[in-house]
Formats: structure tokens, C-alpha cells, sequence
């Protein structure tokens, strides 16, 4: 994990989890409460845990260095430097940049200055007309306290604040938070440093704002602010991610704003309360915002320039002690120039936690640590923000049972369901709780000559964890050994790039020290252009090593390319192979395997490279969303569609959080629009007789297809499983058919694996369960079942797989790869379940195995071939052979900008032609993809909803089909939120 901002943590002490909200989700939400370990907080108060004696007093100052340089290394002088600390007044906000000091560079880019030495973060931002804006974070806590700042050709964003209708918004307030390009070390977010005056703008009459000091390659995120208008933060703006530089159409919209009007008073006497601080909080989007108190003698509070939502009204903790007061969650839905009033928020004093994190080796206090806690019963989620110096953290809650989720602390392993703690009124529950230091890599970095060397990036692969060498040449980095289990070894890339200076090397035991001895590096050059020839200038080069790991990063050995197009990366340890990825404004993404040079080849020369331009379509895609009928417990489409040879479109609903979890299917008349409701999983099952007591069946997660008069599809449970652990679900799955003339289920196959996805070809259907992605082929002639573990290790699940017009099936396989970490390859199995070829799947996984979705698109083309996508984004072609095995071409990034989540897959009639939604995270945009199989070219268009029967359906998650109807039309299902105040979500 890169140094990450601590302001970038917006998680709150106690946030609501959407009831019905998917492991996926909630394994997100963990996640990104890790992040908070790295969060400034609130400081201890005199507890009665007894911990081991505090170490001595650290002096309270440091002197801090550095130096300002541009893009070539030369030495700046005259830039203005700003050093800033973070001010958190409360626990739930990020807080703001305060200035510690400025001063100015010297004529050899030098400058230093004086810091508060208990500062976890502070950040150096240096300035100079004519420059972009440059800046560093450094780690006081870690003894960081050097830093060099670049300062590269600036860029600019500008645009227009408008309110609904079009109309120039004056004196909005705009300022911008930038976002470095991927791989940037020690880069963190500029981010709420509006004490820098270039990074906050005023508008005028025709209601334009600009910023002309941005760096290569950041994005921008804005944060606006006008009177009467709801306030906007473009993080939060699920309808796109950033703004890449440069640009100057940004149009940032502020609707009317929505108010609130809350009463507040003591719950057990009806007191009112005044002296308290609470905020108003959209959980959906993260929004938050301070209310103000009009009658402390009245209890009376308001919120203004909120953005329409559902918000929860809660206590705002102080940055510094415990809140007083406590309140159980207050929903309001506001509404776009509207208050909503008459709210009353009650309040109690709640009791109290202290819990003591102590070293399970010596015994002393851990610093800094962070717990997240969750009580299921009221649907609140609480999690600390490390500044517990003394090692215990104190909270203040409502009474009742919560679960110890995870605790974390720098330089320690994190542990997942630490255990329970019980609130009591007007009591303090205590508890100690141990944790395991990390192993963690170490050693010294030398000289050609064999002397130590400072100021040289040492990078860990997989997890890109980077630290730099000390003026003894020292490094240590620690790392996240347990989200890498299945890797032996790590790869340490060391480099010095300005002695062009390189080293790698293996390391399977980290608790030995690793000396690294750097030598002459590799330099890779080239030249970029586009069609006709012309160069590319301020094309992005980054590099790729290791491509086979799971989750390829680009580390920081990245280039732009001058006026002429030309590129060098310098400082790559040689005898590697490497990949060379291609960004630039309205062009598609490229890679290009760079193969290995001989040992005593120290440049090299690549292939010029030719970007070809992405055609933006001016209207966007337009969507309608069809009502689903509800069910008990509706919740998802999992990608579960498909059609008949009439042209009717049929869907498998999931359902969850009710007694009996039971899948329903669906069958839409699109000449109609009828949609009618075929029947519950868990109904057929007692219907065939084969029920077993308590059974549930939650999911139709397969895509349905029809073979003869008959239409196949899987059912499966999640109940008991556990997939890192290799645990099945209690209740398996089971295969189906439906008889289209009069609609009747037939029950096949009961099988202990969960059933995720089906394919048919020729007279087979398949399915594929997990765990190990164990292949069931049913024979449509003979009725015959037969099985093959194809295999899956670490949990892994692909949603798809793949199927030809011969019976042929394609499977991923998962299995222990270079330096023991996963490798993924495509599986050709003929009709008889013979292996006959197997193929290297590329950027085929996320993070772990279990993380990882595997296939996620794929559509049939009328020559008989298959095109798919995996969830990178990474596009492949099988065209099966007529006497051997299939031929797999990759063709490269689906999307234009490269990896994004691509969740669906459709083919035109012709079969020139793929389309398809691509979404890169949870919050970015939708876009609507159509690549060009002839040209290799794309088209990009955005996503538009005609009907909102929901109140955000561009909020919904999108699962991956290929399923279109007789008039072109293309169907995609999910989820998505039923409306802010509830909290659920809907199919």
C-alpha cells in the first residue's frame, strides 16, 4: 500500500450499513476502515487499564529538509514553501491543512524548517509562477523528514459553476483537491489545503473558475460552495471520477440546496440540549456536514446547502476526548429546496469501552491503533482513527452488543473478529486485546563500489509497499503478508534514478536482512505518434514488471514523452521482462510487451508505438429501467438473464435477510412489457421432493439458456460457506430446467458445490460450482451427469465461463504460479471432458484470488467465436478450430482508458461490433463502450436513464450479460439503493 493521505479516510464512528448490503460491500467497507490507520484522531484520556510504563519523552521539534527541483532535476530557487499539519476538530471530518511555517527555496533548491515531531503526517507544498504546483507528504512518526518536491509544466482546470437549469452561478467558492497519476511515490492527495491560495477560486458573473498550476498526470476533484445552493464535492459524484488535466469545459452543477431543522433534547428527561456538535450524514455518498445551533435554550439546530439524500442526524466526536452524548440513528430524507423539519433527536449518555492494545511479545503499549466495531442490531458501524498514544482507545456508545470486526496498527498484523464487547449504561467495558508485530523487510542498499547508499526507492511486488534508504542506506518495509498467502517469495525492485541505478531480487524470508547492491540499469526508449505519424507529446509511459502477479501495478518508473514523441525510462534492473502501458488524452490505452534484452544490453530501443484516437459519441446510451415485481427478501440480479428462441427475456432474483432465502425467476415480454413471476427456488424443491429441512436457496446467479424446448439455469446458497477457507455452503446448489410450454420446473442435479454459472453447446449444458470450479456436464440426449474439477485455489470464483456451438467449454483455472502467488489460464475441455488445450489468461485477477471475479463479460459472434472480457477489463477472442483446440487472441483493453471493471458484454448482429458498460469502481461513472472488432478503434458514450422509477438508478451496480432481445436492445440487471432513507437495497 502506497502512503495514502490521512484525511482520505471518510469513515465515521457510526455509520449505518445498508441492511442487505453484499459480503463484497462489506469487505469494502473493512477495507477502507483500514485505511484509517493512518488517521489522526483523538488523544487518550486517564484511563484504569494498566499498560507498561510510556518510553521517554521525544524531543517536541525536528528540523525538516528538502529541496525543490524541476522536471529535468535542476535545482529551484525562489519557490514559495508551505508546510502544513492537519487540524481535526472532529473525529467523523477529514480536517484541514493548518501552516506550520513558509519559507522560500535557495539558489540550490534547498530549504528547511522546524516541525512539531509528534506530527504523523505533514505535507510540503512548494509553489513558483510559471511551474505546477508541487508537493510531498513526509512521516515525522516514521522519522521522515526529508522530502524533494518536482516541479513540473503546468496544466490547467477551469470550468463554469451553473445551477439546474444552466444559468452562471457568481461568487461560488471553488477549490480544487488534486489527485496524483497512479504509481507516484510519496504522492499522497493535495487535499483540503485551502491555506493555499492558488488552490481556491472565487467566480465571477459568467460564472467561471480556473486553475492554472496543475501537474502532469493528477486529477482534480472540486469541493463548491455558493449561498442557496446545495454544496458539491465531486468525490462523492457517483456520475464520474475526477477530472484529468487539462481541461476547461468543467461544468459543475449546484442545484437548490435542501435544509434540515432538528430539535434536540436530553432522552430520559426531554431536557433540551444545546451543547452539543452534530452532524448530518448522507451514508450513501459520504456528505457530511456540521449543524449549526440556533437556541442552545431550546435545543434547536438547523443544517443548510445540503444536496437531496438521506441522511442520519448523529453526535459529531470532538478530535480531542470522548463525545459527552450519544443519539441511535436519526433518519431525515431531504429534499431539493425544501427543510425538512419537525425533527427530534434524543440523546443519552450511553456507556463506555476502553480497549488496551498491547505488543503479544513484550507486552508494551501499541501506538496509534485502530478497532472497528459493528452492532447488528441497531446497523451502526464505529471505527477509531489512531491517536490513542498511550495504546488504549476510549470510545463512547450506544448500550449494546458489538462485534470487535478488525483491529489494526502500523507495523502490526491486522486480526479480523477480535471478539465481542457488551455496552452498558453509565459503565465502561474493558478489554485488552494482543496483536503480532508484521515481518517486515530490511537491510542496506549499496553503491556500485559497495558503499551505502541514501535516496534509493526500494519497492516491494506484489503490494507495492516502498520506502527510501536512510544516509546509512538503510530500509525497512512493512507488508500485508496476509493478503498475499499464496506467495513464497517477493520481489524488491531497489532504484536510484538519478545514477540510473537498479536492482532486483527474490526474498521468501523477511525476517532476514536483504542487502540490495544496486548496478548499471536498463534505459528503455521509444517514440509515440498517433495515425498519420504525428508525434504524441505528454503521452504517460508506465512500466509493468512481474505482468503474471494478480494485481500489476506500475511502479514508479514512469515517463511523458517531449514535443518529438519521444520517451526513456531509465533505472530498470536489467535481465526483466517488462510492459510498457501507452495514456494519452483522447486516445485508447496500449500495452506492449518489452521483451528481455541480453544482460549486457544496458538501452534498448522499442517498437514506436501508435495510439489511435477514441471518438466520443455525442448522445449518450439511454436506459430504461423495468420494474421488478418484489419478492421476499429481493435484493439482486447477479447477472442472471437470458432469452428464448421467442424473444422473451428471463431473470433470477436473489433474495436474502428473511427466514427462507428463495431465489424467484422471471420472464419479460418485451412486446408487452409484461413481466410475470415463474415460481421460488425453494417451492420447486419441496414440489420435486428433494427438499431438505431448513433449506434455503438465495441465488440464481447463472445466466439462463435454452437448449431444445427447454430452458437451463442453476440455483445455489450461501449459507455455512466460507470461501478463503474452503468451506462449502451448507445447502450446495442445484441444476434446473423449465419447460417453455407450459412453464414447469424439473429438478436435475442436487450437488454440494454453490452453482454460479451455466453454458450450453451442442447437446451439452455445463455448469460451473465452487469451490475448485468443479465443471457438471448434463447430456441433453441421454439425460447422463458427469463432472471435472477443473481447479480453483484461494477461494477463487469466475461468474462466467464459456461455452461453443460444439460442446467445447472454456474454464478458468487457478493454481500456484511464479513465486508461489496465483496464475490463471484458460482450460478447453472437448465434449467428453477431455483437456485439450490450456492458455494464459493475462490481468486476470484483483487483489486476492477470492477477490478476484475472473470472467466477467462474454458474447457469442455469428462466426461461432467468443469474445470475453475479464474483470480488468482485458479483452480476449476464442474462435474455435474444427479438427483441434481453439485459437485465443488478446486484443487488449475493452475500455479506452484501460483497466475498468467491465461487467457486461453484448455483440451486434453482424458481429463487428462490442458493447458493453464498464464501471471502474464503486463510485465511478457508467460509460457505454463499443469497440470496433474490425478497427481495433473505440467509441465511448455515457449512460442516460429516461425513467427514474428508483430515486438514483445511476447509482445501481451493473452485473455482466449479453442477453438482447429481437429489436437490438440490451438488458443489464443488478442492484440498487430503493430510496436514501431506507437503507436497503432493491433488484
Amino acid at each position: 500500500m502506497n502512503q495514502i493521505e490521512p484525511v482520505r479516510s471518510h469513515f465515521h464512528t457510526s455509520c449505518p450499513m445498508a441492511r442487505g448490503a453484499s459480503r463484497p460491500v462489506a469487505a469494502a467497507l473493512a477495507a477502507a476502515a483500514m485505511l484509517a490507520t493512518l488517521v489522526a484522531g483523538c488523544p487518550a484520556r486517564p484511563g484504569e487499564v494498566t499498560t507498561a510504563p510510556s518510553p521517554a519523552k521525544a524531543p517536541e521539534h525536528v528540523t525538516c529538509t528538502g529541496k525543490v527541483v524541476d522536471a529535468e532535476g535542476s535545482p529551484v530557487a525562489g519557490a514559495a514553501v508551505t508546510a502544513c499539519k492537519w487540524s481535526r476538530k472532529y473525529h467523523q471530518f477529514s480536517g484541514t491543512a493548518e501552516v506550520i511555517t513558509r519559507t522560500t527555496s535557495k539558489a540550490d533548491g534547498s530549504f528547511s524548517f522546524r516541525a512539531p515531531a509528534g506530527e504523523h503526517w505533514v505535507s510540503v507544498v512548494a509553489e513558483k509562477d510559471g511551474l505546477a504546483i508541487g508537493w510531498e507528504s513526509l512521516d515525522l512518526r516514521e522519522g521522515k523528514t526529508e522530502a524533494t518536491i518536482k516541479l513540473d509544466k503546468p496544466l490547467v482546470l477551469a470550468g463554469a459553476v451553473v445551477d439546474e437549469a444552466g444559468a452562471p452561478i457568481r461568487g461560488a467558492r471553488v477549490a480544487v483537491d488534486l489527485r496524483p497519476a497512479h504509481g507516484s511515490a510519496g504522492r499522497s492527495w493535495l487535499y483540503e489545503h485551502d491555506v493555499i491560495e492558488s488552490l481556491v477560486a472565487k467566480t465571477g458573473g459568467d460564472g467561471r473558475f480556473e486553475f492554472r498550476n496543475v501537474p502532469p498526470g493528477c486529477t482534480g476533484e472540486f469541493r463548491v460552495e455558493a449561498a442557496g445552493r446545495a454544496a458539491l464535492r465531486t468525490e462523492y459524484d457517483r456520475r464520474r471520477h475526477g477530472y484529468p488535466a487539462p481541461a476547461t469545459d468543467i461544468e459543475l452543477v449546484l442545484p437548490p440546496e435542501g435544509r434540515i431543522e432538528a430539535t434536540v433534547v436530553e432522552k430520559a428527561t426531554g431536557r433540551p440540549v444545546g451543547e452539543v456538535a452534530l452532524m448530518a450524514e448522507d451514508v450513501r455518498s459520504a456528505f457530511r456536514r456540521l449543524g449549526e445551533c440556533v437556541s442552545k435554550k431550546e435545543g434547536r439546530f438547523r443544517w443548510d446547502k445540503l444536496p437531496a439524500g438521506g441522511y442520519q442526524l448523529a453526535v459529531a466526536a470532538p478530535g480531542e476526548g470522548t463525545p459527552e452524548w450519544v443519539a441511535g440513528a436519526v433518519r431525515v430524507e431531504v429534499k431539493a429546496g425544501q427543510t425538512a423539519g419537525g425533527v427530534k433527536v434524543e440523546l443519552t449518555r450511553g456507556g463506555g469501552v476502553e480497549l488496551a492494545f498491547i505488543d503479544a511479545e513484550g507486552g508494551q503499549p501499541v501506538r496509534y491503533p485502530n478497532v472497528g466495531l459493528w452492532n447488528k442490531k441497531e446497523g451502526l458501524f464505529t471505527h477509531t482513527t489512531g491517536t490513542a498514544e498511550d495504546g488504549v482507545v476510549r470510545l463512547r456508545l450506544l448500550p449494546g452488543e458489538y462485534n470487535i470486526s478488525w483491529v489494526a496498527a502500523d507495523h502490526y498484523s491486522m486480526t479480523r473478529a477480535a471478539g465481542v464487547v457488551t455496552v452498558e449504561p453509565d459503565k465502561t467495558a474493558r478489554l485488552e486485546i494482543k496483536l503480532k508485530k508484521s515481518p517486515r523487510f530490511h537491510g542496506v542498499v549499496l553503491d556500485p563500489a559497495g558503499r551505502p547508499l541514501p535516496g534509493a526507492t526500494v519497492c516491494t511486488l506484489p503490494g507495492r509497499r516502498e520506502a527510501t534508504t536512510d544516509e546509512q542506506g538503510k530500509y525497512e518495509l512493512w507488508q500485508d503478508f496476509q493478503r498475499w498467502p499464496y506467495h513464497k517469495s517477493f520481489l524488491l525492485l531497489c532504484r536510484h534514478t538519478q545514477r540510473n541505478l537498479a536492482a532486483a531480487a527474490e526474498v521468501s524470508d523477511p525476517a532476514k536482512p536483504t542487502d540490495l547492491k544496486l548496478a548499471p540499469a536498463l534505459s528503455i526508449a521509444g517514440k509515440v505518434t498517433g495515425p498519420a505519424g504525428k508525434p504524441i507529446g505528454e503521452a504517460r509511459v508506465s512500466v509493468l514488471i512481474d505482468q503474471s502477479e494478480p494485481d500489476p501495478r506500475a511502479f514508479d518508473a514512469g515517463a511523458a514523452t517531449n514535443e518529438a514523441g519521444r520517451y526513456e525510462v531509465r533505472a530498470l534492473p536489467p535481465g526483466r521482462d517488462y510492459v510498457l502501458r501507452f495514456e494519452a488524452k483522447g486516445c485508447a490505452t496500449v500495452d506492449v510487451v518489452v521483451p528481455c534484452p541480453s544482460s549486457q544490453q544496458l538501452r534498448t530501443e522499442a517498437a514506436s508505438v501508435t495510439l489511435r484516437p477514441v471518438q466520443r459519441i455525442a448522445s449518450d446510451a439511454v436506459a430504461r429501467e423495468i420494474a421488478v415485481p418484489e419478492i421476499p427478501g429481493g435484493w439482486a440480479i447477479w447477472g442472471s438473464t437470458g432469452r428464448d428462441a421467442r424473444g422473451h427475456i428471463w431473470f433470477g432474483v436473489s433474495a436474502h435477510e428473511v427466514e427462507v432465502p428463495s431465489a424467484h425467476l422471471f420472464e419479460y415480454d418485451p412486446a408487452g412489457g409484461e413481466v410475470t413471476d415463474r415460481g421460488d427456488v425453494v417451492s420447486r424443491l419441496k414440489e420435486a421432493g428433494v427438499y431438505r429441512q431448513g433449506e434455503g436457496q438465495m441465488k440464481i446467479h447463472t445466466k439462463i439458456v435454452q437448449a431444445g424446448e427447454h430452458l437451463y439455469f442453476c440455483s445455489m446458497d450461501e449459507q455455512g460457506e466460507d470461501q478463503e477457507k474452503g468451506i462449502l455452503p451448507t445447502w450446495g446448489g442445484h441444476l434446473w430446467r423449465l419447460r417453455l410450454k407450459d412453464n414447469r420446473w424439473e429438478h436435475l442435479k442436487t450437488v454440494p458445490e454453490a452453482l454460479i454459472a451455466v453454458a450450453a453447446g451442442g447437446k451439452y449444458v455445463y455448469a460451473l460450482g465452487y469451490l475448485e470450479h468443479v465443471l457438471y456436464q448434463y447430456d441433453t440426449a441421454s439425460g447422463d451427469i458427469r463432472s471435472v474439477k477443473v481447479g480453483a485455489i484461494g477461494g477463487h470464483v469466475s461468474r462466467n465461463f464459456l461455452c461453443d456451438r460444439r460442446g467445447h467449454v472454456y474454464v478458468p483455472r487457478v493454481e500456484a504460479g511464479q513465486r508461489g502467488g496465483p496464475a490463471a489460464s484458460l482450460v478447453e475441455y472437448d465434449g467428453s471432458l477431455k483437456e485439450i488445450a490450456q492458455t494464459p489468461l493475462k490481468y486476470y485477477f484483483h487483489r486476492s484470488p477470492v477477490d478476484a471475479h475472473g470472467i466477467t463479460g462474454h458474447a457469442m459472434l455469428p462466426d461461432g467465436s467468443i469474445a470475453f472480457v475479464t474483470q480488468n477489463g482485458w479483452l480476449s477472442l476464442v474462435e474455435p478450430s474444427a479438427d483441434g483446440p481453439a485459437k485465443v487472441t488478446e486484443l487488449g483493453w475493452f475500455h479506452p482508458n484501460g483497466p475498468r471493471y467491465s461487467a457486461s458484454l453484448f455483440a451486434d448482429s453482424a458481429g463487428r461490433y462490442l458493447m458493453g458498460l464498464t464501471r471502474g469502481d464503486w463510485d465511478q461513472p457508467y460509460d457505454w463502450v463499443v469497440y470496433d472488432l474490425k478497427t481495433g478503434t473505440h467509441r465511448l458514450a455515457g449512460l442516460r436513464f429516461t425513467e427514474r422509477k428508483g430515486p438514483q438508478p445511476d447509482r445501481a451496480w451493473l452485473f455482466g450479460c449479453q442477453t438482447r432481445d429481437d429489436a437490438g436492445d440490451c438488458y443489464a440487471v443488478g442492484v440498487q439503493p430503493t430510496g436514501e432513507a431506507e437503507h436497503r437495497d432493491k433488484p
